[in-house]
């Protein structure tokens, strides 16, 4: 993980519990969310799934739920 911190990447660590959940927010204009892991197994063996969403609504929904984690973090 020190590699990428050097390049500016910030790690924070959730204590109120776990998430397994993966979230990533592009320009506040789109949203994936789910739970699988970008690997072989994830797309192919495992039953999980992730969702692409363009509602600007439920965009910033998650945006604030994911500031608010931050806070917790």
């Amino acid at each position: 993980m020190g590699k990428v911190l050097k390049h500016g990447v910030k790690v924070s660590t959730y204590d109120k519990g776990f998430l397994h959940s993966k979230l990533v927010i592009v320009d506040s204009k789109v949203v994936s969310v789910g739970s699988a892991n970008f690997n072989q197994r994830s797309f192919s063996k495992d039953y999980e799934i992730t969702s692409i969403v363009y509602n600007q609504n439920t965009v910033r929904q998650f945006e604030q739920i994911f500031f608010k984690d931050i806070k917790s973090s």
